[in-house]
């Protein structure tokens, strides 16, 4: 969506309203602590705060500790509902659509800068997933050395651990913020694009589990294992794909009765003294598992006649970046070798006319995405698609997974 220049503007009022209320809320919920903290004050405007991506909450918890509003660039599927639209203009919010270019985007940012304001975007385009680092999305670099103002950096130690994506419920333990100061003005004009990428990726790369292994902090809270199977999809045991299943505190197989724990420090324990000991945490389960999907999404594949991926139940909805969505009728997904396809389901309709199913060729997608944690998105033919499964067991990270190594082997 194209917006005015002229309605990028904070709400001064309600800016310092939130950070009273919300941000107030968030430091005891989450025990939040902060190192360099007096950077966000010392650095005049305009800069650029870039943090790594751990946690739902990171932008809230940021401007809770700026001195004036942060202008951050978001994901336009939030801007989709009216109230929520309206709320995120009142704190300056500049909508992105994911995974395609955005030159408003752009513009919004250089006239922010223009104006003397601090702007904020997530380098690694989303959170994390296992609690480990992203890659740079490619962009940033260029876009750094474009806005030609001070880079400071933040990492969240103890994001992910807090509030990992694929869990419902948050844990309380210890969420520290440290600030750098990455770059000044003027050494920018001097670095290449791989010198600025490179000096990113030191500064905000960060593996929360490696430094959980180290302290041992205790995050407590409930269900502390429910809707782990987002993330992890190989069972240790039997290498089943797509069998595992979550239930309170236990990650379980539902083909061999593998099963495992989530112990108050976020790592994984095995329930049974005969049963393999599981990686020890989410992202070395995570890393384990990348060659053996892979593996089985190629040998999948070879049988064209057979879906390598649902079908699942579905609820749908088609439109256009930050454009509220038109609903699809209910059906089904499934992922064929090549190819997405949507089946509405039948209905009873006086002119006997069923919805016709939609097939999306996979080397024709743009932007396919992950938002939240259950709702995946795409572009196809110039359309955003926008499908959620009626299952919370159904782990569309493990499609887009699927779909990259398939798109791979076109």
């Amino acid at each position: 969506m194209a917006c005015n220049a002229q309605r990028i503007r904070a709400h001064r009022f309600f800016y310092r309203l939130l950070q009273l209320t919300l941000g107030t809320w968030l430091r005891l919920r989450f025990n939040i602590h902060t190192r360099n903290r007096h950077l966000l004050h010392s650095v005049n405007p305009p800069y650029l705060i870039l943090p790594n991506h751990a946690g739902y909450w990171d932008p809230f918890m940021l401007a809770t500790f700026a001195p004036r509003p942060v202008y951050f660039l978001t994901a336009d599927t939030n801007f989709r509902t009216p109230l929520l639209r309206r709320l995120l203009g009142m704190v300056g919010a500049i909508p992105k659509s994911k995974g395609i270019s955005d030159l408003e985007a752009v513009r919004q940012l250089l006239r922010l800068r223009d104006r003397g304001e601090i702007i904020s975007l997530f380098a690694e385009g989303e959170r994390t997933w296992d609690g480990g680092p992203l890659q740079i999305m490619p962009a940033t670099a260029k876009l750094v050395r474009l806005l030609g103002i001070p880079v400071v950096t933040a990492v969240f130690d103890g994001g992910h651990v807090s509030h990992p994506r694929w869990a419902r419920h948050p844990r309380r333990g210890r969420l520290t913020i440290e600030f750098r100061l990455t770059f000044e003005a003027e050494e920018l004009r001097s670095l290449t694009l791989p010198q600025i990428e490179q000096r990113l990726t030191s500064a905000i790369g960060h593996d929360d589990w490696a430094t959980q292994q180290r302290h041992l902090q205790r995050f407590c809270g409930r269900r502390r294992a429910e809707t782990l199977e987002h993330v992890l999809h190989v069972c240790p045991s039997c290498h089943g794909v797509g069998r595992l299943r979550s239930r309170d505190t236990l990650l379980f197989c539902t083909a061999c009765g593998y099963r495992v724990g989530v112990d108050h420090r976020g790592l994984l324990q095995p329930q049974w003294p005969a049963d393999p000991a599981p990686p020890p945490t989410v992202r070395q389960w995570n890393l384990w598992q990348q060659p053996l999907f892979r593996c089985w999404v190629e040998q999948r594949r070879l049988d064209p006649a057979r879906p390598l991926l649902g079908p699942v139940v579905v609820r749908g909805g088609v439109g256009y970046r930050s454009r509220r969505l038109r609903p699809l009728a209910p059906g089904t997904l499934q992922l064929n070798n090549d190819r997405l396809l949507f089946r509405p389901s039948a209905v009873a309709r006086t002119d006997s006319q069923q919805p016709a199913p939609i097939s999306f060729d996979l080397s024709r997608l743009e932007g396919l995405n992950v938002q939240l944690s259950a709702q995946l998105e795409f572009y196809y033919c110039g359309k955003l698609y926008s499908f959620v499964p009626q299952r919370r067991s159904v782990s569309f990270h493990m499609w887009r997974n699927a779909i990259r190594v398939l798109q791979e082997s076109v």
